[in-house]
């Protein structure tokens, strides 16, 4: 199944926490061997993987679009629930820009991986042109929050462009303030994973 899910890896209990769906209040458990498979009601909204060290090695924290992390899960859930990931957090560019009257808000024609999308945003580090990390519409963040399509002030938008703090992310590479602002030589990659990306440049 084609999905965005999250990955975080919670290190003091050296398990991973799979997270596809909002958890019930009141899940139902099932363990198979190292893998806790949470429920709600017929509908799996997750998983945990114990145990992770002893055959594997992550970086703390929100690890949704590592390649390995990736790789790992769906392996591990082959036979329960096969997973393929989707891109989240995507490179894009901002193409047009519109004030929204009386607000700080900007009204944005953005290029991603699904084409020209709506964007509104409070960001003042915005011009058309800027390159930067965009959370697609389901995108899970490290906060535990998803990303939803919707209204602004009458404005459709699908995401959300990220700063630094919204990842959970330093780098003396980007920028603190404002939403990141990506160099060009990410222009090439528009459209694709900020993260997988991010991971082939270090």
């Amino acid at each position: 199944m084609e999905k965005k899910y999250g990955i975080f890896y919670n290190v003091e209990f050296d398990t991973l926490l799979i997270t596809l769906e909002k958890p019930s209040s009141h899940p139902e458990i099932e363990t198979k061997g190292n893998i806790t498979i949470i429920k709600s009601g017929d509908e799996i909204t997750g998983f945990n993987i114990a145990n992770i060290s002893d055959e594997i090695v992550f970086t703390p924290g929100l690890i949704s679009e590592t390649r390995k992390a990736i790789n790992f899960v769906e392996q591990q859930l082959r036979n329960i629930y096969p997973l393929t990931q989707l891109p989240q957090f995507v490179i894009c560019q901002v193409l047009e820009i519109q004030p929204i009257e009386g607000t700080q808000l900007k009204a944005c024609k953005v290029q991603n991986n699904d084409g020209v999308v709506d964007v509104v945003t409070a960001a003042k580090n915005v011009a058309v042109g800027t390159l930067t990390v965009m959370a697609t519409d389901g995108t899970w963040l490290p906060n535990g929050n998803v990303i939803h399509s919707g209204m602004m002030r009458g404005y459709p938008t699908v995401g959300m462009f990220c700063s630094v703090n919204e990842l959970n992310f330093r780098d003396k590479d980007f920028n603190e303030e404002g939403v990141i602002i990506l160099d060009q030589s990410y222009q090439a990659h528009v459209g694709a994973s900020f993260w997988g990306v991010y991971e082939t440049r270090q």
